[in-house]
């Protein structure tokens, strides 16, 4: 029998219920034969046939197997005792193959693939399954997850993230193509795939001084905006902000678009759009709120962003618009022509953009959605627009969920305080405050 037919049959065993208890000497030499397959490239968690890379979930199903039909075991390396299933692998090989590791911290787990010619820094980690490609750079702090496939001259800059994708077994693992450049502090997760020789930076986030890129999401609809990823500049770095981008996501549930060519020329979602201070809502929770504005109310925009200090995100402040009239909503039921005179008073909102290409909003088009939602649009006056500096709104998280600093809560004191404080998210909530504008715009001179 091949590795492959060896590797689903006992894969077989163990779905109707073999435990490491029953399992046999045979077995075993399968699944060391399978580790030593890994390790020598020999076999692969991911292949690329034609343009598309897929997953061999044979070959991930052998690395489930060496966890679920091992024992965890006390196990010592560099005089330290750790438990696990497998022990790391053997190195002994790097310096001959032009390969080096620093001491203190390189962990190869076994299972993994090493290139020549590689240079691993330390700390930094690689997992089992995952493949390093000839004269690629692991540099400090880096983690590469399990089945992760990283091409030949490769640059992972200083604590970057390559994520694991171990199951499904049927889903592609992160990948990273030959020539790729990856600045210090990127993180790649969930299958996806950079393209060879892409140079990618981490979107900025909030910086010392408080300052930000903003970076609208992706329009994952047919639209009239002219606005791209590639026109637009950066607030404070050089180029354009598709610079900023590995690649974009056009909708949960669509796949993402990583040629640099293709991230350049997508349109942007500019919902707010914080230059012509105008926002569409269509989420029921939100469009409750906001069609019971009036003009000079304060409608102000708050997203997650990594402050300088930590890896971790907080809730900042982003931009803000002031009502100048009385929000425009829009029925599913409404006439079509009705629509269009409501929404020729809204020229630079978003979903005005999306009704002139495509005859009707996005979220009333039953071949896009078969539950057709409230779209409420509200236009701005000034003052508002986009901040220079972020304010940071959260001081505290638990778990996936954020809350607002209690001396803003003091200054604002948004209806939703109670002994738990204000909840910012998970989903981001919206939240009322019964403060005038000028207590408000207060609030912003006197940020932390």
């Amino acid at each position: 029998m091949s590795l492959q037919s060896e590797v689903e049959a006992l894969w077989g065993r163990y779905q109707d219920g073999l435990t490491a208890a029953d399992t046999g000497s045979d077995a075993y030499a399968t699944l060391d034969a399978f580790l030593d397959a890994l390790e020598t490239g020999d076999v692969r968690a991911a292949e690329k046939a034609g343009d598309v890379w897929a997953a061999n979930e044979w070959v991930k199903q052998g690395i489930l197997l060496n966890f679920g039909l091992r024992e965890t075991e006390a196990r010592e390396h560099g005089g330290v005792t750790y438990n696990d299933v497998l022990p790391l692998a053997d190195t002994a090989d790097l310096g001959a193959r032009g390969s080096r590791n620093t001491p203190d911290g390189t962990v190869v787990r076994r299972g993994a693939n090493l290139g020549d010619d590689i240079i691993m820094m330390s700390p930094s980690f690689v997992n089992i399954g995952a493949r390093v490609g000839d004269g690629t750079l692991v540099d400090s702090c880096d983690t590469v997850g399990s089945c992760a496939q990283i091409g030949a001259d490769v640059k992972l800059g200083a604590n970057t993230l390559i994520g694991g994708v171990l199951e499904p077994v049927e889903d592609a693992p992160v990948i990273v193509e030959d020539g790729v450049s990856l600045g210090a502090g990127t993180r790649v997760t969930s299958g996806f795939v950079v393209g060879e020789n892409s140079v990618v930076r981490p979107v900025p986030q909030v910086d010392a001084d408080g300052r930000f890129e903003y970076v609208p999401i992706p329009e994952k609809g047919p639209t009239t905006e002219t606005s791209t990823y590639g026109s637009l500049p950066q607030r404070y770095g050089d180029g354009s902000l598709a610079d900023l981008l590995a690649g974009v996501r056009p909708g949960s549930d669509g796949g993402w678009l990583t040629d640099p060519d293709t991230v350049a020329a997508h349109p942007v979602h500019h919902d707010p759009n914080l230059d012509a201070l105008t926002y569409g809502e269509h989420r029921p929770a939100y469009v409750s709120r906001l069609r019971g504005l009036d003009p000079g109310d304060v409608v102000a925009f708050y997203t997650g962003l990594r402050g300088p200090d930590s890896d971790e995100k907080h809730r900042y402040l982003f931009g803000y618009l002031t009502v100048g009239a009385e929000p425009t909503v829009l029925d599913p039921e409404m006439d079509p022509g009705a629509k269009r005179r409501a929404l020729e008073t809204h020229p630079q909102n978003a979903h005005t953009r999306r009704f002139q290409a495509a005859g009707d909003l996005y979220y009333h088009d039953e071949s896009v959605t078969d539950r057709p939602e409230t779209v409420v649009i509200v236009d701005g006056c000034e003052p508002g627009g986009l901040l220079d500096r972020a304010v940071r709104l959260s001081d505290r998280r638990q778990g996936p969920n954020y809350y607002m600093a209690s001396e803003l809560v003091e200054r604002l004191t948004p209806e939703s305080a109670g002994e738990g404080g204000v909840h910012l998210g998970g989903i981001k909530p919206a939240i009322r405050a019964e403060v005038s504008r000028q207590r408000f715009l207060d609030v912003l001179d006197r940020r932390p």
